[in-house]
């Protein structure tokens, strides 16, 4: 096995991913993949610069964010509200109309009571009238069979009565 130090390169002469140029080819005081290895004094970037612009992005992306969230909330406040408000329409005009649903419901419930009122009383009165005609009828037939048993009773009283037999008539004897 064999066991190298990190930044040491590989036998044979290729690259190492850490050192993508070899030392041979940078410039003095440059690190590897080209960037600024140790620098020279003057090349140097005060330590409380860097930070200040490192705190001064950090505080940029951060109020960046915060705008966005902020964008994002109130967008999401704004659909929360126009869907609020949408179902409140809704929701009125719906029992508007449920109201007007029920109003004309009980009228009809009226109208219907009294029609089947005004069904049971013709109701009523045609079974009267029925009744009537069939109390008539009744009336009538036993009227006729009453009529029909006097003549038959009168019918018989005169055939047993003498005076509805003819009188013999007293032939004159025969003349010689």
């Amino acid at each position: 096995m064999d066991v190298r130090h990190f930044g040491q390169r590989p036998a044979g002469g290729i690259p190492c991913p850490v050192f993508l140029r070899s030392r041979k080819d940078r410039a003095p005081g440059e690190g590897p993949n080209g960037q600024g290895g140790r620098a020279e004094a003057g090349g140097r970037r005060p330590q409380g610069l860097v930070e200040a612009k490192a705190r001064a992005d950090a505080e940029k992306r951060a109020a960046d964010r915060a705008a966005e969230e902020a964008k994002k909330e109130s967008e999401k406040l704004a659909r929360w509200e126009e869907d609020g408000r949408k179902i409140q329409e809704a929701t009125d005009k719906f029992t508007t109309e449920a109201d007007s649903s029920a109003k004309t419901a009980a009228e009809l419930e009226v109208k219907l009571s009294t029609l089947r009122a005004a069904k049971e009383k013709l109701n009523r009165e045609a079974f009267e009238f029925a009744k009537q005609v069939e109390m008539g009828k009744i009336s009538r037939r036993s009227a006729e069979i009453e009529i029909q048993r006097t003549v038959e009773m009168i019918a018989r009283r005169a055939a047993e009565s003498t005076l509805s037999r003819m009188p013999a008539i007293a032939t004159p004897p025969p003349s010689s």
